[in-house]
């Protein structure tokens, strides 16, 4: 009975809204959620999602090389060529290089391993190679007009593109979208091989120098309008990302304006109403999100009455994300290795605040942070605040050097040690850094310089 019910709810999301896609692109089963993703131009007013793409240089190591695709039609009156290559689905592209045997099963492992990619996620991605990338071609015109040509239709050759001036880099929303290039590119999904066209900004931030400093944005973004309970959210993503995330506005419904705020990572929740569903995958280079929860019933397709805000409580669950307990971390502090009763762990320190500073002994940022961290530490005792950090140690020793160096004392632990846990917290950029309430629940992350004592005065009366 209650699969039929299920099977009737999923056809009147059809019949329902015939005219809204948005809400024709929801597939509820038990207890997963399938959200079709519709693509919209568009960027937060003010910003440029914008980095230097990765050259193609002899320094180069050959087994990377050899990854990327031949081009030809490279125009002979462009002097100083330098090519970029940028990989749009990194996954996608690692793998179809395994199976096509031009990198090794080790060099895949450890790509998988440094992005924290799911193995089992293969099976969702093409082992016959696909155009999850862009070849960018740069160089000099009539020896001082610096130019670029981009491979829009992605077919590995520049001789039926055309050659572009490199602009200085803007941040004009509009203008950067008039600005971009249609670029041919494929995504795996369903089993298949698709095709879509989305939009590239080439720019730099010195033209005369763009041979050092050529970079990219895609200013479009994917999302999925819908309701839950009633109510209205919309989850969006980017195009393009170093790491897959999605953002959820609450309370809004349609096109939303893209804003960076709250990001959630695979593995961790979106609060919808008093439910909290698991992102586990973005599949098709995020033309789809998967989210698991037990509360599918609720995607009942109606639309609200009026907006409601939710916010996430998140208290019987562990996320690194702000409004949820902390996934557990502990391990013995590198000062006494070998004694097993120094072991830190996050479930010793309930009843203070505590300020997690996951660093690296070669991340000089990290380390610049150290006196700003240290003004807090000794304001506080003990019983009301503790700091645990996680380096990651880069060459043996270093670890003890710095901590003398700079005076530190509070507790540290290294990665990749056995006794080490910090599972759940996914670090791909150093400092990263959490801080947490008297009951373990994460209330602010990426506290930087003072913004710790700042926040803590506010905190500890």
């Amino acid at each position: 009975m209650k699969q039929l019910l299920l099977r009737i709810l999923i056809v009147s999301l059809f019949y329902i809204f015939p005219f809204h896609s948005a809400l024709a692109q929801l597939t509820v089963a038990k207890e997963q959620v399938v959200l079709t993703m519709n693509y919209s131009t568009g960027m937060e007013p003010g910003t440029v999602r914008s980095s230097e793409i990765s050259k193609r240089t002899p320094e180069i190591r050959p087994d990377e090389e050899k990854t990327y695709p031949s081009t030809t039609g490279k125009p002979e009156d462009i002097s100083k060529q330098i090519e970029y290559y940028y990989i749009l689905d990194r996954f996608q592209f690692a793998f179809q290089n395994y199976c096509e045997g031009k990198s090794s099963r080790e060099h895949f492992i450890e790509k998988v391993k440094n992005n924290y990619w799911n193995l089992a996620d293969t099976i969702h991605l093409s082992r016959k190679s696909i155009r999850c990338g862009l070849s960018v071609l740069g160089g000099l015109q009539s020896d001082s007009l610096p130019v670029y040509i981009i491979d829009a239709n992605n077919n590995n050759d520049y001789s039926d593109e055309v050659i572009r001036r490199v602009t200085k880099r803007i941040t004009d929303s509009d203008k950067i979208i008039s600005l971009s290039v249609p670029v041919t590119m494929d995504y795996f999904l369903n089993n298949k091989i698709n095709t879509e066209t989305i939009n590239c900004y080439i720019s730099s931030s010195n033209p005369g120098n763009q041979l050092n400093d050529l970079s990219f944005c895609f200013p479009a973004f994917r999302y999925n309008s819908f309701t839950y309970d009633d109510k209205p959210y919309i989850l969006w993503t980017p195009i393009e990302s170093y790491q897959d995330k999605v953002y959820l506005q609450a309370g809004k419904f349609g096109v939303p304006v893209p804003d960076e705020t709250d990001p959630i990572n695979i593995g961790q929740y979106v609060a919808l109403g008093d439910k909290q569903f698991k992102v586990t995958r973005l599949p098709g280079n995020r033309n789809r999100v998967v989210l698991e929860g037990d509360g599918s019933v609720g995607f009942n397709g109606k639309l609200p009455s009026m907006p409601a805000n939710v916010k996430s409580t998140g208290m019987d669950l562990r996320s690194s994300q702000v409004g949820f307990k902390a996934p557990l971390i502990q391990g013995i502090p590198v000062t006494n290795p070998d004694d097993q009763n120094e072991m830190v762990s996050l479930d010793k320190l309930k009843g203070k605040f505590v300020f997690i500073d996951f660093w690296s002994t070669t991340c000089a940022p990290c380390i610049a942070d150290f006196p700003e961290i240290m003004k807090s530490y000794k304001k506080y005792s003990r019983k009301q605040f503790e700091i645990i950090g996680v380096v990651d140690e880069r060459s043996a020793g270093s670890t003890l050097k710095l901590l003398k160096k700079h005076g530190i004392t509070w507790p540290t632990i290294k990665t990749g040690t056995k006794g080490t846990v910090i599972n759940g917290y996914d670090i791909i950029s150093y400092p990263t850094t959490f801080l947490l309430d008297p009951d373990g629940k994460i209330i602010a992350q990426n506290l930087r310089g003072d913004d710790l004592l700042k926040k803590l005065e506010t905190l500890i009366k």
